[in-house]
């Protein structure tokens, strides 16, 4: 028996194994330990199991899921007013139980600068996507923009990078595993005020981001 090919020993070293393989792990090689993929695993049980209590508290599974479409809904509706910049992909439902709450809790949005102009193609919107990670954006914003535009933009935002689907490229919007347990440990009136004190926001920059993106993004470009 000898050691594993060169290049199953470079893509994954003896420590992401534990001691439960003990011949497998003899095959592969010492490498680096990879540090940020041990963190990225404890961040992801720790969200699994919090999750898991969370839910079990709040009444199980159908509590879940009525808490995910009750965000989804609540931040579509928040993105059909904000048009003609914001536009919103069809809702996808599943009747599958691998889909928690019967609805996809990735929003997708399609951008453009206004009514009657092109959509934002995936290198456009991939600025767009650098603007909403950029704490001081409003400082950028053109000089017809308003004193309140520019302050709605200072904050740094995370959002799902940009992709290029048929009939126009997207940017998506997500709920996370600390928001829904959130959801599940406060009230209906909490829920509400969740996505309105953070969900909002995200939704109204990137909106003033597309509002004035043909200066914006030719400027960058």
């Amino acid at each position: 028996r000898g050691p594993a090919p060169a290049a199953v020993q470079s893509s994954s070293p003896r420590h992401e194994l534990g001691d439960a393989l003990p011949g497998l792990r003899s095959l592969l090689g010492v490498g680096a330990c990879n540090a940020g993929l041990l963190l990225r695993w404890a961040a992801g049980l720790h969200e699994i199991e919090t999750l898991q209590e969370a839910q079990s508290l709040a009444g199980g599974e159908a509590a879940a899921g009525a808490a995910v479409r009750r965000w989804v809904s609540a931040v579509r509706s928040e993105v059909s007013s904000m048009g003609p910049y914001l536009s919103l992909l069809p809702a996808e439902q599943y009747s599958d139980e691998w889909q928690l709450g019967g609805t996809c809790s990735i929003v997708s949005m399609r951008v453009r600068a206004g009514e009657g102009k092109p959509l934002l193609n995936a290198k456009e919107l991939r600025e767009a996507y650098r603007l909403m990670a950029d704490p001081e954006c409003g400082k950028l914003l053109p000089a017809d923009a308003t004193i309140t535009e520019r302050a709605a933009c200072n904050f740094k935002v995370m959002i799902g990078q940009p992709v290029d689907i048929p009939g126009g490229a997207v940017l998506r919007t997500c709920m996370g595993a600390p928001q829904l347990k959130n959801i599940l440990r406060g009230t209906d009136a909490e829920a509400d005020a969740m996505v309105a004190e953070q969900d909002v926001p995200v939704l109204r920059k990137l909106a003033i981001i597309a509002k004035y993106s043909e200066s914006l993004i030719g400027a960058l470009a």
